[in-house]
């Protein structure tokens, strides 16, 4: 799958060379556009069981990604692992400090034109079909798809705690997450796909009581892999739409 854009393009430049231009193929012109990555900025929110959140860190891995022309239906048959024709794709990953609401970049998309349904992506670990195992794309969170890090304070109580999570994809040659829908109309003209995230989405599984009672009054409260708290991060990175694509 995630070989199909280079055969494309190998055969595109080929007809290209051979005299022929798009109009004679698919009709879909290659194009090229940046990727950028944004926060809203959001520093401090209440929790929905009543707790002062304030952040000093929030900063999430992204990337590689693929967009996909499959619309997904969300029927048992639908395997959510199918693209169709590839849009586009990301081969490298970034970071996105989501305390920053200016636009960061990730890196540069290739693609066709056309209408784009679905994205697939990963968040720093990536897992080709030609990998056996895992790899790291980005060592920017130290080999991390997430952290996020602050205090939680209610009814005099202030907790320091530092959540950091892997989101390593199921399987060889899938994505972390998929099939996720997405709108995107691509032209000659498109110059940009921004990436906004927001972090209050990523902890809104976060049970902040049973973290209160896991502070020992000194060190900042950690999720340890597997764990209650470590998988309700994990899930609010991973499920519903916990990072948004406007094309530009």
């Amino acid at each position: 799958m995630r070989n199909y854009l280079i055969l494309l393009t190998f055969f595109v430049s080929s007809l290209v060379f051979a005299g022929c231009d798009d109009s004679s193929t698919t009709g879909q012109a290659l194009v090229a556009y940046t990727m950028y990555g944004t926060g809203t900025g959001t520093t401090d929110f209440v929790s929905g069981d009543g707790w002062d959140i304030h952040l000093d860190e929030a900063r999430l891995a992204f990337g590689p990604v693929e967009f996909c022309a499959h619309v997904p239906t969300f029927e048992i048959k639908d395997s959510m692992t199918g693209c169709g024709v590839v849009m586009g794709q990301l081969s490298v990953a970034g970071v996105i400090d989501a305390l920053d609401v200016q636009e960061q970049e990730l890196g540069t998309v290739q693609g066709i034109e056309g209408q784009i349904h679905s994205v697939s992506y990963d968040m720093g670990v990536s897992w080709p079909s030609t990998q056996a195992s895992p790899k790291t794309v980005t060592d920017a969170l130290d080999g991390f798809s997430v952290r996020v890090s602050g205090t939680a304070t209610k009814d005099g109580s202030e907790v320091p705690f530092v959540f950091e999570v892997t989101v390593t994809p199921p399987n060889q040659g899938l994505f972390a997450v998929r099939g996720i829908p997405a709108d995107g109309s691509v032209t000659q003209e498109t110059s940009s796909v921004v990436v906004s995230t927001d972090p209050v989405q990523w902890l809104r599984y976060v049970d902040w009581q049973k973290v209160k009672d896991m502070y020992d009054g000194t060190t900042p409260v950690t999720c340890s892999e597997g764990s209650t708290l470590y998988n309700s991060v994990y899930y609010g990175i991973t499920v519903g739409r916990p990072v948004n694509f406007e094309w530009r």
